[in-house]
């Protein structure tokens, strides 16, 4: 036997001889490890039989071990009572137990990694494209890398100073946002801001303004940037950069988009302004992804990439249904896992990421149009993952479709409905819509 391989057999005989002998390293090592942390047949075969007598709430000693792998005839195989016998005479103390503990995972996380380099090199041979096997490799070694959380668990003691000095200086400061302010006062003061790690979906029927609503979000997250490394990410799978950009102008530059469009005549003043909005908008750390037919794991690859190089402020995809996700039994599954995903991305980067999401069709056959939580499209997972979910509504969008209800101005009031807030109220907030600049602006009325 190899150095190397006697190392780790004495750290297994270490970890297994302090489980028997010790009830508080019986359930440390439990909460850590798995069976296949153990490379040697045996010593796998009594840390199962450990787990399983600890599961029944049985006691744990040598005799109550024998016992169990009487039962599964696995003694034999084990060594016999000798085996057992040997390793509770190793026992001195647990007071290595953790270095013992980490010697196994980080073993085990090799081991992995090998087995992820050596389906990568098969990838190689084949014939898949080099950004599909890019993207999957990433993605096995991403896996390698998180499958474990070792995270220790703390009393209350230990975080409770972090809270309470965070209340403090929200309570001194002079800002109620304590999040990405929208540029919205109304929503501001319900959310404080799109907080990091949350998942917020802006859901609303085709053509109502959630894509120019979410622009107008990056929009003020991008102009509060505090420094060169700040920035808004946009994946937009419906539209080609271009448009987005010639949307954002318009915002930005309060100008009629349908000139932007259109051949239209300007002026030197419409030119002197389009240039002094587009040098603004180049000033800003704004970063768009228009791939159409986006997988959600490239998705995670690009944003975990882009994470490394910048301050993330804000997310936006535009929009949920046009992602790919793994192949799934259904479509509604398959949007599940896409939903999951997200919001597992958006803890991780900690980040607030908001995802626009289509509504059915229901909502049109309704006398009362605006939308509820069962409207959202093909899943109900979106309603569980989501720690914000609201929906945009224009009731002037309804009455333009009925010639007898349209009238001579538009009032451009729009709704925001804050359907869900996982941590803080719901409720109706009003804003208004000017469609040709495709801005919203706080309500004062």
């Amino acid at each position: 036997m190899s150095d190397n391989n006697q190392y780790i057999n004495n750290a297994e005989i270490n970890v297994l001889s302090a489980m028997i002998q010790s009830s508080p390293a019986c359930e440390s090592a439990l909460n850590s490890l798995e069976s296949n942390d153990f490379t040697i047949s045996a010593n796998q075969t009594i840390f199962k039989t450990i787990t399983n007598l600890y599961r029944n709430n049985s006691g744990i000693d040598t005799t109550t071990i024998a016992e169990e792998l009487v039962k599964q005839n696995n003694l034999d195989k084990i060594g016999g009572i000798q085996y057992l016998s040997s390793l509770v005479g190793q026992y001195i103390t647990d007071a290595n137990l953790k270095e013992h503990i980490n010697i196994l995972i980080e073993r085990t996380t090799k081991r992995q990694l090998e087995s992820a380099l050596k389906n990568i090199g098969k990838e190689l041979q084949g014939e898949k494209s080099i950004t599909d096997i890019l993207v999957n490799a990433e993605a096995q070694i991403v896996q390698v890398s998180s499958e474990r959380n070792n995270e220790e668990l703390l009393p209350i003691s230990a975080h409770i100073d972090e809270v309470v000095t965070k209340i403090e200086q929200l309570q001194k400061s002079t800002v109620n946002i304590t999040g990405v302010s929208s540029g919205i006062n109304n929503l501001d003061i319900v959310t404080s801001g799109f907080q990091k790690g949350d998942l917020i979906i802006l859901a609303a029927r085709p053509s109502m303004g959630k894509t120019a609503l979410a622009l107008n979000f990056a929009l003020n997250a991008a102009n509060e940037q505090e420094n060169k490394d700040d920035a808004v990410v946009i994946f937009s799978l419906e539209m080609p950069k271009d448009q987005l950009i010639t949307r954002m102008i318009s915002c930005q530059g309060h100008f009629d988009a349908n000139r932007l469009r259109n051949k239209s005549k300007f002026t030197s003043a419409d030119w002197n302004r389009i240039s002094a909005t587009a040098e603004q908008l180049k000033q800003k750390n704004i970063i768009i992804d228009d791939t159409p037919g986006l997988r959600v794991l490239e998705l995670q690859t690009k944003l975990r990439k882009l994470a490394r190089e910048n301050n993330i402020k804000l997310v936006v995809i535009d929009y949920l249904q046009l992602l790919t996700g793994r192949d799934s039994e259904s479509r509604q599954q398959e949007v599940s896992n896409i939903s999951r995903s997200l919001k597992i991305l958006a803890r991780e980067l900690k980040v607030p990421i908001i995802c626009l999401s289509q509504l059915s069709r229901l909502v049109e056959r309704r006398e009362e149009k605006r939308p509820l939580m069962s409207d959202l499209r093909e899943s109900g997972a979106i309603e569980q993952d989501a720690d914000i979910i609201m929906f945009l509504y224009r009731d002037d969008y309804y009455k333009e479709k009925n010639s007898e209800e349209s009238t001579a101005q538009e009032s451009n009031v729009a709704e925001i409905l804050i359907s869900k807030h996982r941590n803080g109220p719901t409720g109706k907030v009003v804003t208004i819509f000017i469609p040709k600049w495709g801005k919203f602006e706080n309500y004062t009325g």
